[in-house]
């Protein structure tokens, strides 16, 4: 019988986004056979396996740093702010003592997970931890840990040091799994498993990539957004971030579409053809394309069009993917939000209440007053500027000139 296996990776508090993986495949009806993770992954996995949804949300939604380490934590200023504070924090730990200390994640890990419930799920499970002083990778599934110890296993792999003091099970310390293997797929093919769901936080600790790529059936879901500081647990950036993760997981099932934004089905694929189509009259008369183009102008296109296709991740452009990474360049450039789920008309609307008072915007506008006046726009004085930032004016510009043709009936 064929195994799905949920990996999950380590990665402190951007363990959130794993939540909103798991909401999506809750709602995609994906029910993993094997589940195995490393650090905040092993202990969402523990949950997944638990098999109760609405706990670890609500777990996730109200965890500040405080409340998961031993440390102190400003409940007021910027992330940044934030971020300074809790950083001196966990040096002076480590100085004073060696890390800082977990009681106060030992007692939400009590509170939310029950090693019953664990054992008594049809799932298999396997967590990642590290020995000292040894450094010895230790692959363990449910099985292999003595019953009433599944707390402190978890909190085994969890122990990110220098940050984290080990954790001491009997006479043995242990670290964080991370050192070893901090995307354990490796020990979801050892339980059997034959397809894989692995959802990879990016942050500090081994990989390896080489394995990974010799996997077949293999779908690796991974933010195309900063997640924040591992060790900063915020409730705000942790709802962004479960928000995050349901959206791409979304769209790697292709519920929706999108790169890194994410748009209702076939709300841009309807019009692509249509809009390029004017996108390239509006570069043509502007000399980025045609026949006129000057070496200066070949120059660009080139910048232009590499910028777009390391975008989509695709040498030959599609209609929809050549739309679809302008317009999300556009919006990446202009900082419109990555947490809905916009229509067309939504989406350009969002674009241009966020370019309102902005040089892309300006530079936009010139454009469409030479396309319309049928004048050479002066492009060599673009080179200097980020390819993203002319995409986004050219994508713009493009947007407005469409809708001035359209009103005249051009």
């Amino acid at each position: 019988m064929a195994k799905l296996a949920l990996v999950l990776s380590g990665g402190g508090s951007r363990g959130s986004y794993e939540i909103g993986v798991w909401q999506a495949l809750r709602e995609l009806q994906i029910e993993p056979d094997i589940v195995t993770g490393t650090s905040v992954g092993a202990l969402n996995g523990a949950m997944v396996v638990q098999g109760d949804f609405d706990v670890a949300l609500a777990m996730w939604q109200q965890l500040e740093t405080q409340m998961v380490f031993d440390v102190d934590s400003p409940e007021e200023g910027s992330s940044q702010e934030k971020t300074a504070a809790v950083l001196e924090s966990f040096a002076r730990e480590f100085f004073r003592q060696g890390g800082a200390g977990t009681s106060a994640l030992e007692g939400i890990l009590r509170e939310y997970i029950s090693e019953q419930r664990v054992r008594a799920s049809d799932k298999q499970f396997g967590i990642v931890t590290v020995e000292l002083p040894a450094l010895k990778e230790k692959q363990m599934m449910l099985q292999d840990i003595p019953e009433g110890e599944l707390h402190d296993y978890l909190l085994a792999s969890a122990a990110c040091f220098p940050a984290v003091q080990p954790h001491t099970i009997g006479e043995t310390k242990y670290i964080d799994g991370g050192f070893a293997d901090n995307l354990p797929a490796k020990l979801a093919q050892s339980c059997g498993a034959d397809s894989y769901i692995v959802v990879d936080l990016e942050a500090v600790g081994k990989v390896d990539r080489e394995f990974l790529g010799t996997l077949s059936n293999l779908r690796v879901i991974r933010s195309h957004w900063g997640l924040g500081n591992f060790l900063l647990f915020d409730t705000s950036v942790a709802a962004q971030n479960i928000r995050q993760g349901y959206l791409d997981t979304m769209r790697s099932f292709e519920r929706y579409d999108g790169f890194a934004y994410t748009f209702e089905k076939e709300s841009l694929s309807a019009v692509a053809e249509e809009r390029l189509r004017h996108a390239f009259r509006l570069t043509d008369r502007l000399g980025v394309t045609g026949a006129e183009r000057n070496s200066a102008n070949r120059l660009l296109l080139v910048r232009l069009l590499r910028t777009l296709r390391r975008y989509a991740g695709e040498r030959h452009l599609t209609p929809t993917a050549f739309l679809t990474s302008a317009a999300e360049i556009a919006a990446r450039t202009l900082k419109v939000s990555p947490l809905t789920v916009y229509s067309d008309d939504a989406f350009h609307d969002a674009v241009f209440a966020a370019a309102e008072n902005t040089p892309i915007l300006l530079l936009a506008k010139q454009m469409v007053l030479a396309y319309e006046e049928g004048r050479a726009f002066p492009l060599i004085e673009l080179l200097p500027l980020p390819a993203e930032s002319l995409l986004a004016s050219l994508y713009l510009a493009a947007v407005l000139s469409r809708r001035a043709d359209h009103i005249e009936g051009k």
